[in-house]
């Protein structure tokens, strides 16, 4: 597998374990936004007929909204990739495994990297009040 055709996290994974590379705190940060970025992509294409009318509405392009979160999943995970070392190259594999699962535990004990994701499922009465406002209802 070449560096630029891995777009899952499946992928990632086994990117990593096919050339002995481990991941870092950088990496994780990353990773975050590639889950962001899938759950978001997720979301736009579950949306409702009710939803999508309010966002074409409001002026959004919800085909626009796609692209640019498929296309942001994509480089994500490649700068995560980027952000992996090789085992080969660390001294101290130990310690930096180590590190990495504090880092992650940190950030969730702390609530300091909660995964913000866009178009999550609307009120459908706000929707409906919204639309009946502008006489598209």
């Amino acid at each position: 597998m070449h560096y630029k055709d891995v777009s899952t996290g499946k992928e990632f994974q086994e990117y990593l374990k096919e050339h002995e590379m481990v991941p870092s705190c950088m990496s994780e940060k990353y990773l975050e936004c590639v889950r962001r970025a899938q759950q978001t992509v997720s979301n736009l294409l579950s949306l409702t007929d009710l939803e999508r009318q309010y966002y074409k509405e409001v002026g959004i392009d919800l085909e626009k909204e796609l692209r640019s979160w498929e296309a942001h999943r994509k480089v994500y995970i490649q700068v995560a990739l980027s952000q992996c070392e090789f085992k080969k190259n660390i001294h101290n594999l130990a310690g930096w495994m180590s590190s990495n699962e504090a880092y992650k535990k940190t950030m969730i004990e702390y609530d300091l990297a909660p995964i913000l994701v866009e178009y999550r499922p609307l009120d459908p009465e706000h929707c409906k009040r919204y639309l009946k406002a502008m006489g598209k209802l």
